[in-house]
C-alpha cells in the first residue's frame, strides 16, 4: 500500500531561466576567466614587469620593502662594525702599559754582568712595578724610569746579602733566587763580604 505524502513534501517547480540550456553546459565559475591572470612563468620582460603582472596583490610593492630593509640592516652592520673597531682601540689604549727592559750594566758599581738581566715592567693603579721574574725579586716606583732604577738597586742589594752567607745557612728560596742571580752577575773584584756604603747611582 502506498502512502500518500503531505502536500509540504511536494518538490516546488523549477524556476524559469533566461538562458539557454547550451548555456549552462559552459562553465561559468568567475575566476576561471577574471582572476586567474596569465602564467607567471610565460611573462616577457623586465623582472619589475613581471612583478606588475603576478596575481598577488601588491607582489611588487612587498619585494621592494623587504629589499629598503635589506639595506637598512646592511647599514646597521656596517655601523655596528665600525663601532667594535673604535671601541677596540680604545680598550688597547686604556690597557695597563707593560714593557721589558734589559739592565746591561752596573757601572760605576765594580760588578759585571754575563747577560743583560730583563727587568719586567708593568703599569699599576699607583705608579710601576718592576720584576726581575727569574729570580723573583720586586720593587715598585712613579714612574717607569723609577721602577727600573729601584729594581737595579735591589738586584744589587739582594745580590751582595746573598753572597756574604754561608753557602749552608740559605734556605731552598733564597739558594735558588742567588743561583739565578750567579748565572747574571760576576761579583766585585774587590768584593770582600760586605757592600761599599759610598756606592751611587747610575
Amino acid at each position: 500500500m502506498q502512502r500518500s505524502r503531505p502536500s509540504s513534501w511536494v518538490r516546488a517547480p523549477r524556476p524559469a531561466h533566461s538562458r539557454s540550456e547550451e548555456a549552462w553546459e559552459i562553465s561559468q565559475t568567475p575566476w576561471h576567466a577574471e582572476t586567474c591572470g596569465p602564467d607567471p612563468l610565460s611573462i616577457a620582460g623586465t623582472w619589475q614587469a613581471s612583478l606588475q603582472e603576478l596575481p598577488i596583490p601588491n607582489f611588487a610593492a612587498i619585494v621592494e620593502a623587504r629589499l629598503k630593509e635589506a639595506a637598512r640592516l646592511a647599514s646597521i652592520e656596517e655601523r655596528l662594525a665600525g663601532l667594535e673597531e673604535r671601541l677596540g682601540r680604545i680598550e688597547a689604549m686604556a690597557a695597563p702599559l707593560s714593557t721589558t727592559l734589559y739592565l746591561s750594566t752596573f757601572a760605576p758599581e765594580p760588578y759585571s754582568l754575563k747577560r743583560p738581566i730583563p727587568i719586567f715592567i708593568q703599569e699599576t693603579t699607583g705608579g710601576f712595578l718592576a720584576s726581575f721574574v727569574d729570580a723573583n725579586i720586586n720593587t715598585s716606583g712613579d714612574t717607569q724610569q723609577e721602577a727600573f732604577a729601584n729594581a737595579r738597586e735591589l738586584i744589587l742589594d739582594v745580590f751582595d746579602r746573598l753572597h756574604g752567607l754561608p753557602a749552608k745557612k740559605l734556605g731552598p728560596g733564597p739558594a735558588r733566587q742567588f743561583a739565578v742571580l750567579r748565572d747574571f752577575i760576576n761579583a766585585a773584584t774587590d768584593h770582600e763580604g760586605t757592600r761599599p756604603e759610598n756606592r751611587q747611582e747610575a
